[in-house]
């Protein structure tokens, strides 16, 4: 067990460090036993952390509960809704998760959000070469520029809406309310966790009273959307997100309203960093750009599925072995587990350290190596990248869980690789993407989603012209 921990609060206040790596390592490695196990005190629940893939797939497989603890369910209701599926847990968790997978696996909003995708990711391409006229060198955020982008992709893609972040550059109302509301419940979780005013929320301060107008902003627009299509006739509905969750008439208003919030605050952030630190590792590794190059040359973007896409899906699930945007999950067990013959008792809180397995050499060969080859072969025909089945000595598929697994993975894993693929095909096929030389990448943590300290800087110009590879 972690040593010392406080009367009160167990040992949540070492949580407050800002930098996740550490405190990741006190609570996952440091203290663990060789089979990667460590215990601690969430608040006054015992708690386990588990790393090794065997064990972790016995948690995530077997439970799909979680304890909701007031101290961090208060400040997710403020968010999200008290209706959100980030809070539920039970029969009512099961209902809306049943409604989500329904939704999300509709073939129409399934096509409707390729279409999306590739229509959102060339009005920013052509946005940037229209800049690049007349502004040399052009440089950017790159994670700004792909949260612009994912929330255009949302917009279309759940409500048939277009926010214009792609056209302008510049992020709207909509996505500077969510950015603050996203940032703001992170900070009353770690660093505000003392805070009086962080915990009160009717404590009239200049942040509460700014979370409770951004709040009702959100809420009324979505609402709005919602109004807006219930009065047209199920003819005229178009074919998107919230078309198919009201087909499904499962979820109420109020839950439908929580319910897309919960699914943009899943999508939006996490989708954007992964696209961020994807072109990142491309633009440091030639070969790994030529690969991705000639894969896109030889495919139809509008056509293709993303399952052609192999060596990039490689690549994009090579990145979020190294960088996954959601660092950790959790489960509360219902009744008692064993893991190698070691009894866990109902009630205790499992910690599951994704950054951590997925960077553990149990688990993974030379482990903070990019190598999207762990996941494809090249035939050695054709020179078509296909997938491994397993991925042989390279590494353990088991660890790789940067979606989860189990009952209570993410709903939406197909829908963000697809997304992820085609939007890397457009990106890559018409742009370059250069961070400096002297560029030191710093995963952090400010909110539930790690991204690069202080930001990505690239310079992006056109891609030069180039014949295209058939192998």
């Amino acid at each position: 067990m972690i040593p010392n921990p406080g009367l009160f609060f167990g040992h949540l206040l070492l949580m407050r460090d800002p930098d996740f790596r550490r405190v990741m390592h006190k609570f996952s490695v440091e203290h663990a036993d060789s089979k990667g196990r460590c215990s601690f005190w969430m608040g006054n629940v015992a708690a386990l952390s588990v790393t090794a893939a065997a064990d972790v797939q016995i948690v995530l497989k077997n439970s799909s509960h979680r304890s909701t603890f007031s101290l961090m369910t208060r400040h997710v209701e403020h968010f999200l809704g008290a209706r959100s599926i980030a809070v539920l847990t039970g029969r009512e968790w099961k209902t809306q998760r049943t409604a989500i997978t329904k939704a999300l696996h509709t073939t129409v909003s399934h096509e409707a959000h390729g279409r999306s995708v590739v229509s959102a990711t060339q009005v920013l391409v052509d946005a940037l070469l229209k800049k690049a006229e007349t502004a040399a060198p052009l440089q950017f955020e790159l994670g700004e520029l792909m949260k612009l982008l994912t929330l255009d992709i949302f917009g279309q893609t759940a409500m048939n809406v277009n926010f214009g972040c792609c056209e302008s550059l510049q992020p709207s109302l909509y996505a500077a309310a969510f950015d603050f509301l996203a940032s703001e419940m992170m900070r009353r979780m770690t660093t505000g966790i003392i805070d009086p005013s962080s915990q009160i929320y009717s404590i009239p301060t200049s942040r509460n009273r700014r979370q409770a107008q951004q709040r009702e902003f959100l809420q009324s627009y979505i609402s709005d959307r919602i109004s807006e299509r219930q009065q047209l006739e199920p003819k005229e509905f178009p074919n998107d997100l919230l078309t198919a969750m009201i087909q499904v008439k499962d979820l109420s208003e109020d839950e439908l309203v929580d319910t897309l919030l919960s699914l943009l605050f899943a999508g939006y952030e996490t989708t954007a960093s992964t696209l961020s630190y994807t072109i990142y590792l491309i633009s440091r590794d030639a070969s790994v750009e030529q690969q991705c190059l000639k894969e896109i040359d030889r495919l139809d973007t509008i056509s293709a599925k993303p399952s052609d896409y192999a060596y990039l899906q490689a690549v994009l699930m090579e990145t979020l072995r190294l960088y996954p945007p959601v660092i950790s999950t959790t489960r509360s067990i219902e009744k008692e587990l064993v893991l190698d013959g070691i009894p866990v008792p109902s009630g205790t809180y499992l910690y599951i350290p994704i950054w951590t397995i997925q960077r553990d050499p149990n688990n993974f060969s030379d482990p903070t190596e990019f190598l999207p080859e762990r996941w494809v072969v090249a035939d050695a025909h054709t020179g078509h990248w296909t997938r491994r089945d397993p991925p042989e000595h390279l590494g353990n598929v088991e660890a790789w869980i940067p979606f989860s697994a189990g009952a209570r993975n993410c709903a939406g894993r197909a829908f963000a690789m697809h997304e992820m693929t085609l939007t890397l095909a457009v990106l890559l096929k018409n742009l370059r993407f250069q961070p400096p030389e002297d560029y030191d990448l710093i995963p952090y943590r400010e909110g539930l989603v790690q991204t690069p300290k202080g930001g990505l800087p690239v310079t992006v110009s056109k891609r030069p012209s180039r014949i295209s590879s058939t192998f």
